[in-house]
């Protein structure tokens, strides 16, 4: 089995009409979570402590529920989280395995339970149900069963994207990847957040001919 790091590749189209008016926070190559928190009669609970937790690396990040009840995670590093909430006069409640891919925005409510013997309630993300509420673009992920499953003769990451059915491969030393029938000028690479863009000759670096930037599949996770 191939060992999978923490790289992740995306493959995007650069246009505004991809990017909704709402969702500015949110960037392509990253995740988001949000929702609200109801008591048990439907009324939203402001100042509940909401804990994210990264299951790979156990980094944490906490908020509280504002006046309406919201709460919001934004520019998640795709990967398995677990989210917590807490508030004196309620039971905590924990969702676990939630899955963060490249672009989601998932909705998760959470509905508190006055405190009672049963202090802690445990859930996993498939048993609520969390539904990605992203709507910016098309998008085709490739996760990391495909990437490992899935054979490459070539052994370039650029050849996933190519698994899309709009792609092509513009022939040239300097050829890029056309999507959507738009010119290989309208579109990024973005490694890790970073963007690859070569901005002088308007192309990615390292073209898909010459490949003088060369990523391990080993090293993909989706």
């Amino acid at each position: 089995m191939r060992k999978v790091s923490s790289m992740r590749i995306t493959v995007f189209l650069m246009f505004a009409t991809l990017v909704a008016a709402g969702a500015a926070a949110q960037t392509l190559e990253r995740g988001a979570i949000h929702g609200f928190v109801y008591d048990a009669s439907g009324s939203a609970v402001p100042g509940v402590k909401v804990t994210l937790t990264s299951t790979a690396t156990g980094l944490k990040r906490e908020l509280t529920t504002d006046a309406n009840g919201i709460y919001a995670f934004e520019s998640l590093i795709p990967g398995e989280y677990t989210i917590s909430f807490e508030s004196p006069n309620f039971a905590s409640y924990t969702v676990k395995q939630i899955a963060v891919t490249i672009g989601s925005s998932l909705a998760l409510d959470a509905h508190m339970k006055i405190k009672t013997a049963e202090q802690n309630i445990v859930v996993t993300a498939e048993a609520v149900g969390v539904v990605d509420t992203s709507t910016a673009g098309i998008s085709q992920l490739l996760d990391s069963r495909s990437v490992q499953d899935l054979p490459f003769t070539g052994r370039d990451y650029r050849d996933l994207a190519q698994l899309t059915p709009s792609a092509q491969v513009v022939p040239g030393l300097r050829g890029g990847l056309r999507l959507g029938g738009q010119q290989s000028d309208y579109s990024g690479l973005v490694i890790d957040g970073a963007d690859t863009t070569n901005n002088f000759f308007g192309e990615n670096f390292g073209s898909l001919e010459t490949k003088n930037l060369t990523v391990p599949l080993e090293s993909v996770q989706e």
